[in-house]
């Protein structure tokens, strides 16, 4: 560039002008070396003089990558604003903080009013609507808002051009669910705009619908001992085929959840085989209905648990040992846990010791006894389903059909 530069000694005879919101509501947040870039930038601006990335990286001792970033987060904050400016690269022009604040005239064209509630570029709200929602916004989150924050506020506002109502119904929900993030309620916001949803009555109704299936969801994964987690996209569209493609009530859903009881790794997949079968039962006219076949397979269970519950008390009343073996191997299988969860071994070596002796012990004093090992297990008709009707992978047992046959005989009798 061929201009004329003044000399150092030359810039001290002037003053540069920095806003005090600049100082006020931006310096405090921001990190240091984006201020030097602003202020030492804002000086050559004042005085007219080019100065490049490339002169301000040498000046501030700093990289020029480190510059632009700046340059990046100012720009965000929507304190600059940067356009291509021929063979110069780019122009940074430097906006007044307080017309974004303000606004450049009040809405009858007077001129600026000190402590006049500011509006969105195009107008979106009256006065009087910004002051009643702001009012309500800080009632809500129990705070006076940061120039910054009313100024990020009506940013989003005037993006999404969301009413008045919609804005302050969002940050009453938001707040509700303990979410008070200014960016997360923006977030929101825009999702409802995106969705149609301006005005209150629409914003309820969408609501009702979703919060009925995201109980829908928590029963569900509660049911299945799913704690602590979301579920992800895909569970939640297995999960709505359910209701809204098959037509199941969620009672029916939870006992389709509930036959996962007899296998090792409840998940969503064996749920859907099982209602997907149920559904292809209840298509075909004239066969035997899955519910009964289901109770004819809760009752077998039932059976089969109650025998083994009876052989337990035959065993324990001969060996009372028996009780206090199974009581402490449960008291070191939870000890086990809590290391897995911990992370430590070291008393992982002694805690085996342990478990194996007792495990040696129980199978010396049954076998002593006349009792086979497997004594005290619940004797199932099948193994492989344990007279759930389903396999490990929610597929229909081969022994179903057997069963239903048996349930045909089983609810004539009963």
């Amino acid at each position: 560039m061929n201009n004329r530069r003044k000399t150092t000694k030359e810039y001290y005879l002037f003053d540069t002008n920095v806003e005090n919101m600049f100082i006020n509501e931006y310096m405090p947040n921001a990190p240091g070396d984006y201020v030097k870039v602003y202020l030492f930038a804002l000086m050559y601006a004042d005085l007219d003089q080019p100065m490049t990335d490339e002169m301000l990286a040498k000046e501030l001792g700093m990289q020029e990558e480190d510059v632009r970033e700046a340059w990046d987060y100012w720009e965000e904050l929507k304190v600059i604003h940067r356009t291509a400016y021929g063979e110069e690269g780019v122009r940074i022009e430097f906006l007044s903080l307080k017309e974004q604040f303000y606004g450049k005239s009040n809405r009858n064209g007077g001129d600026d009013v000190e402590g006049a509630m500011p509006v969105p570029p195009d107008g979106v709200y009256s006065q009087d609507d910004l002051k009643s929602m702001f009012e309500y916004l800080e009632k809500v989150a129990g705070k006076a808002f940061s120039g910054t924050e009313i100024i990020e506020i009506l940013n989003w506002v005037n993006e999404t051009g969301a009413a008045p109502e919609v804005v302050m119904y969002a940050y009453r929900y938001c707040y509700s669910k303990k979410k008070t993030s200014i960016k997360y309620i923006a977030t929101v916001v825009q999702q409802w705009t995106e969705k149609g949803l301006r005005d209150v009555e629409a914003v309820d109704d969408y609501l009702a619908d979703t919060d009925q299936r995201r109980y829908q969801y928590r029963r569900i994964f509660r049911a299945l001992g799913f704690i602590g987690r979301a579920p992800t996209e895909e569970e939640m569209r297995r999960m709505d085929s359910w209701f809204d493609e098959m037509g199941f009530t969620i009672d029916k859903v939870l006992d389709a959840c509930s036959k996962t009881s007899g296998i090792s790794n409840p998940n969503i997949n064996y749920v859907d085989s099982v209602l997907k079968n149920w559904k292809k039962e209840a298509d075909q006219p004239g066969s035997r209905s899955a519910a009964a076949v289901g109770k004819y397979y809760e009752y077998i269970r039932e059976e089969a648990e109650k025998d083994a519950e009876k052989r337990r008390r035959e065993v324990l009343k001969k060996l009372p040992r028996i009780q206090e073996i199974d009581d402490e191997l449960n008291e070191l299988s939870r000890e086990a846990t809590k290391l897995i969860l911990s992370g430590s071994d070291a008393k992982k070596g002694a805690l085996d010791a342990r478990v194996n002796g007792l495990l040696e012990e129980r199978a010396v004093l049954m076998t002593d006894n006349g009792f086979p090992m497997d004594y005290m297990d619940v004797k199932y008709q099948c193994d492989k389903c344990r007279d759930t009707g389903f396999t490990d992978t929610g597929e229909r047992c081969s022994c179903y059909e057997e069963r239903a046959r048996e349930a045909a005989v089983w609810e004539s009798k009963s």
